[in-house]
């Protein structure tokens, strides 16, 4: 009889647990989870399965089933942690994206890129498979690629468009103005700042007007 698995993806965002394609089960995760708190929502949330050993996938470098760097993307406290003795399973660590890639293996060469919070990254090739955490790659302006591909790169790019949006907005608004103010024979800025008085404010600046052209009035 095969042995049944957990299996737990973490990641930046939230954490999937998975133990046959028809029983899943997610919760959030974030920059302020730390190891005890995931600990505590794997119990919460898998209490009615039943299970002989867990499979973590981690999003962050792994050697010899330890974690050896902090995540980018969670809390602190994950280096060294030891799962196996908090959760009382067998446990094994591999990086997140490692884990998908095998998940996903068919044969031959493949090159596998995650796309969420982050980027994961791992080649896989006959009997070997190779984390590549290409995320930390130079990009534009001292960043890395990651940034620009994950999440923080979904919302960069609704800000260019955002802000492309305004540009064309203020730049069709301008056009506006300026052939009104050339009907007119006055400046565009002149025009807007006209138009944006109020009524009160027109009718005094006509009657100053008068007076400095034909003289101020006598008391």
């Amino acid at each position: 009889m095969k042995k049944k698995v957990l299996v737990v993806d973490i990641g930046g965002t939230h954490v999937k647990l998975l133990m046959s394609p028809r029983d899943r089960r997610m919760f959030d995760s974030g920059s302020t989870m730390r190891p005890k708190e995931l600990v505590a929502q794997i119990k919460r949330n898998a209490a009615s399965w039943s299970f002989a050993a867990i499979s973590i996938g981690f999003p962050a470098p792994v050697r010899s089933g330890r974690i050896v760097r902090e995540p980018k993307h969670l809390g602190k406290g994950w280096v060294g942690f030891n799962f196996r003795q908090v959760l009382g399973k067998p446990v094994h660590v591999i990086n997140d994206a490692a884990m998908q890639a095998l998940g996903s293996y068919h044969g031959g060469r493949m090159l596998f890129l995650g796309l969420g919070t982050g980027l994961g990254s791992a080649l896989v090739w006959e009997k070997t498979l190779l984390p590549l955490e290409l995320g930390d790659l130079p990009y534009r302006d001292r960043g890395v690629i990651e940034n620009y591909l994950g999440i923080p790169g979904l919302e960069l790019l609704e800000v260019e468009t955002r802000s492309n949006f305004w540009c064309h907005t203020t730049e069709v608004v301008l056009h506006r103005r300026l052939r009104r103010a050339r009907r007119r024979q006055c400046s565009p800025l002149r025009y807007a700042s006209q138009r944006n008085r109020t009524r009160t404010e027109r009718k005094r600046l006509s009657r100053w007007q008068t007076f400095v052209g034909n003289g101020l009035p006598h008391r």
